[in-house]
């Protein structure tokens, strides 16, 4: 035994080498696969040489994970199971990663596929959920709790929980690892990515206070990330001048932003540098504008971020056309930073303005310019390079252009001064005179313009078009060509509006010239960042014409722009919305369910969308349980309609999908769904014109499952909503009849009660009903008015039979042998005991009445009664002969005395009443015989002339009064204890 132990350890080490020597190789492939497709970038190497080698890691990195959990199942030395299993997590975190990159890579292909039409279905994007990692993680934490690297296992679990959205999760992680933390940096990182999980989540107070317990230690290499985004946190808090210290600081000491891990932030460090710039600018235009940007500056000592500040502070001044703060700032600008490498870019920006102020300053400016930026200038000398002098260059360029051309200054100002007549007319004698100028096409293109504000839509888009026919090279060329789309735009939707007042009028033409343009700028521009946009416009025509395949291709398209490139974004929503659309046009309900699902967790502030949505995800629901139930799946249906109606913020779509829902778990046969869908309908709409309906099938489901009390409170509630109608007098009855089989004898009587009161006596139910009160009497032991009852119900049964109308016999027939029972009851309760004589004078009487009241109820000529009642008879004396022979003997007789007593006894009592019986019984019997009767009495009845046969032969003389006893038979009466038997 104990070699076989070290045998299996030896295995077990040598598994756990295998494991270490794949993982090294491993994780070597990885880097070299890694590096070919860093070189791969931008060459032609094929998607399946690519995937080929990403199955290859995967494969190496699988073999490692098998090794692990070989090494797990064969190790008998349990204390090193959590080092494995730790290992093994590891591995599995690894490999959850590669997979998530290949399926990436094959979603990537199959997508082309689908838009290519080469396979049918669209296929799911890949999810990241790190669940075999944190499954074995789980384990280790609650097998292992004292393993000594539960720390790493926490942060590999918070990790995965970050990196997978999960972020109040990993939060919960982070904090767990912070008090027994002793690594200075990690205990940093930890604070950090809860500051980060905070600041996703918008709870900015709590994030700042989080990234201020970094600051701590200026060293740690957190430092300058945390001071980041406690600016970010200020200015999202509008706490503007603590956002304007915080990025000041940050920019006074370029050493802090070199320590920034850019990769955590997503941003490169010349992106930060300028995105804090930015912020500094953006807070100052707001809040002091130039003159409160050099004070602080001033006050907080001078940087060589001055001039990018200014310029900063100008260019936002000059895109929110802050015309006069946009030329002060620029003025500052170049007065205090004559060496700044941009200001000839400055000097243009600054033309700008004036020109846009109205100020004639183009000579000034032009001379201040080549003095301050021209050669032999301080500027040039501290600028001397090839690319600044280009700058220069093209700035004076620029200039003397705008200088030399006072047409189309002139023409511009008419536009900008909205004379669109006039300005065309400039625009065409500069075009007249200075053909190859270069900025021929931009006349061009606001010739354009003008004719689009003075809504000359065809003309204007006819402009466009020479841009693109004449001006190849022009930077105006995209925007011609998508204004272009916007003018047939314009003229599509005036010929919607004059077909909403022409019947005749055509719209086809219009949009289908919309649609061509938009495929011209399509081809022209296939990349743009405008072609979501396009294709959308496209898609829109194309649902408007009701082409939906043509129209999902280009939303599809545009959706995939935007979301794989990333190309107009704000087109998302849209894109998503439309395709939704055309998925529930073409009966994709379950597609169109998907993005509307998407949809609902977009953020969006209209909150009329957001209802719109949230009818049409509950409108696919409908229809999908609608598919379903016509295919015959009544359970999944019930469910989509089910679900349909939590979800539905329209009630009338909700109460809908409820009442389907409740139909097809009742198609279903889950009866008890179906029976509290229906209830639930009832509560949630009871004014609804469906109320009785829900009520009814409730209780009639509620029967089925023979839960008659809750199948009564239905029918009440039924009673309630139609009150003392003919219907609600039914759902009365229909209630009585549940309780009746509840056996609430209580609330028979109540029921019935008041449902005799509300029908008149022509009613086929008013006996039975009547019936009913007297019987619910009788088993709440109200035997008095029991009795009345049932006499009450024979005397209504005379009364209406009297008046010539129809009434039902079977009742009057039932309460009559109700009151016999009742009558036998009585009998059966007389003992015949001393004194005998009177006793059993007094049984005889009231046997002699029970016999009379079985005899009326044979008058109605009931099958059912009539055959039950001869039976009874029958009985009745069989019952008399039990009772005499459990009389108790009399007293001081000697033997013969008492044989003697009980063969007289036998003579005149039990055999003419054994005799008496079988003639009701055998009259029964004859009776059924000649009716084609035969029910439970006729059953019972041939088992008593059996044996009253057997008896009456067997006792035909009288033997000793012990043989009398051994050859008495049983009888159809009750047990009387120790007493003799018939």
């Amino acid at each position: 035994m104990r070699c076989s132990q070290c045998s299996i350890q030896t295995m077990a080490w040598y598994i756990l080498k295998r494991i270490v020597f794949v993982i090294f190789i491993c994780s070597a492939n990885i880097s070299v696969v890694s590096a070919q497709m860093i070189d791969s970038t931008g060459t032609s190497v094929s998607d399946k040489l690519r995937i080929k080698k990403l199955i290859g890691q995967i494969k190496q990195n699988e073999a490692a994970v098998k090794f692990s959990k070989m090494a797990v199942n064969t190790v008998s030395d349990s204390s090193q199971i959590p080092y494995l299993l730790f290992q093994l997590s590891e591995l599995l975190y690894r490999n959850e990663k590669l997979r998530y990159s290949f399926n990436l890579e094959k979603y990537d292909l199959q997508l082309q596929l689908f838009e290519a039409k080469k396979i049918k279905s669209d296929p799911e994007e890949p999810l990241l959920t790190y669940s075999k990692t944190l499954k074995i993680n789980q384990q280790i934490i609650e097998e292992y709790p004292d393993f000594e690297f539960m720390p790493q296992i926490l942060y590999r679990s918070s990790i995965c929980f970050y990196e997978t959205g999960r972020t109040e999760q990993a939060r919960e992680l982070f904090y767990q690892l912070l008090p027994n933390c002793k690594n200075d940096t990690l205990k940093a990182e930890l604070t950090f990515r809860i500051g980060e999980s905070l600041f996703d989540d918008g709870n900015y107070v709590q994030a700042l206070s989080t990234y201020k317990k970094i600051l701590d230690d200026w060293d740690n290499p957190f430092f300058s990330m945390a001071l980041y985004k406690i600016g970010w946190c200020h200015y999202r808090m509008e706490n503007i001048s603590e956002a304007i210290s915080t990025f000041y600081y940050l920019l006074s000491d370029i050493r802090l932003i070199e320590k920034i891990d850019s990769e955590i932030l997503g941003k490169s460090k010349i992106d930060l540098t300028e995105e804090v710039k930015e912020y500094i600018a953006l807070s100052f235009s707001d809040y002091g504008g130039v003159s409160a940007l050099l004070g602080f500056i001033h006050k907080m000592g001078e940087t060589d971020h001055k001039p990018d500040l200014l310029f900063k502070l100008g260019q936002i001044y000059l895109k929110r056309n802050f015309y006069k703060d946009c030329s002060d700032t620029f003025e500052h600008l170049i007065q205090q930073c004559p060496g700044y490498a941009e200001l000839p870019s400055v000097f243009l920006k600054l033309y700008d303005c004036y020109e846009n102020l109205g100020i004639n300053k183009a000579k000034s400016i032009h001379q201040k310019f080549t003095k301050t930026c021209g050669p032999g200038s301080p500027w040039r000398l501290a600028n001397a390079g090839v690319k600044n002098k280009e700058l220069y260059e093209d700035a004076l360029e620029k200039m003397t252009i705008k200088m030399a051309t006072p047409f189309i200054i002139s023409a511009d100002s008419l536009f900008a001064a909205n004379q669109f007549n006039f300005a065309i007319k400039k625009y065409n004698q500069f075009l007249t005179e200075f053909p190859t100028d270069k900025r021929a096409d931009h006349a061009q293109f606001f010739i354009g313009e003008c004719l689009f504000n003075l809504e000359k839509y065809e003309e204007a888009g006819k402009a466009y078009y020479s841009i693109l026919q004449n001006y190849p090279g022009s930077e105006l060329f995209e925007d011609a060509a998508y204004n272009r789309i916007i003018c047939y735009d314009k003229i599509q939707q005036d010929s919607n509006a004059i077909a909403a007042t022409d019947l005749l009028a055509d719209t086809n033409q219009g949009t289908n010239d919309l649609i061509r343009v938009s495929k011209d700028y399509l081809k022209l521009f296939p990349n743009s960042d405008r072609s979501p946009e396009v294709k959308l416009k496209i898609a829109e025509l194309f649902y408007g014409q009701g082409k939906f395949v043509s129209s999902e291709k280009y939303a599809h398209s545009a959706l995939k722009s935007i979301l794989k490139y990333q190309k107009g974004k704000q087109h998302k929503i849209p894109a998503l919305n439309l395709l939704a659309q055309i998925y529930f046009k073409q009966e994709e309900y379950i597609k169109a369910k998907k993005l509307y699902s998407v949809l609902l967790s977009q953020r969006s502030d209209s909150l009329a969308l957001k209802d719109k949505w949230k009818k049409m995800f509950a409108s696919s629901m409908f229809k999908i349980g609608e598919q379903l139930k016509s295919n015959g799946q009544s359970k999944k249906a019930a469910f989509n309609f089910e679900m349909t109606a939590i979800r539905s913020t329209d009630p009338e779509i909700a109460e809908t999908s409820l009442f389907e829902a409740a139909i097809q778990y009742e198609k279903a046969g889950m009866n008890k769904k179906a029976a509290l869908k229906f209830e639930s309908l009832f509560q949630k709409y009871p004014q609804s014109e469906r109320s009785k309906e829900y009520v009814y099938r409730a209780g009639v489901l509620r029967e089925k499952l023979e839960q008659f009390h809750l199948a009564a409170k239905n029918y009440e509630n039924l009673y309630k909503l139609t009150g003392d109608t003919e219907e609600g007098c039914s759902a009365l009855f229909n209630a009585g009849l549940a309780y009746e089989k509840a056996n609430d004898w209580f609330s028979v009587f109540r029921i019935f009660s008041r449902y005799v009161n509300l029908i008149p006596d022509s009613s086929d139910r008013k006996l039975e009903a009547m019936f009913k009160i007297a019987y619910a009497d009788e088993q709440n032991n109200q035997t008095s008015r029991a009795k009345t009852n049932y006499n009450r119900v024979i005397q209504k049964y005379f009364q209406i039979s009297q008046s010539g109308k129809f009434a039902d016999e079977y009742f009057a027939a039932h309460a009559a042998f109700r009151l016999a029972e009742m009558k036998n009851k009585s009998f059966e309760n007389v003992q015949l005991k001393p004194p005998f004589q009177l006793n059993l004078k007094r049984k005889q009487q009231i046997f002699n009445d029970m016999l009379k009241m079985y005899v009326d109820a044979t008058k109605y000529n009931i099958a059912e009664w009539t055959t039950a009642s001869f039976y009874k008879i029958g009985l009745a004396y069989e019952q008399f002969c039990q009772d005499i022979m459990n009389s108790p003997s009399p007293a001081n007789l000697n033997e013969d005395q008492l044989n003697s007593y009980w063969n007289t006894i036998h003579q005149k009592w039990v055999v003419p009443l054994q005799v008496e019986a079988l003639k009701y019984y055998e009259t029964n019997k004859n009776m059924a015989l000649q009716n084609s009767i035969q029910n439970q009495w006729t059953e019972k009845t041939e088992n008593r002339i059996m044996l009253l046969r057997s008896n009456l032969s067997q006792n035909s003389t009288a033997p000793p009064i012990n043989q009398f006893k051994q050859a008495s038979g049983t009888t159809a009466g009750k047990s009387n204890g120790k007493r003799r038997a018939l």
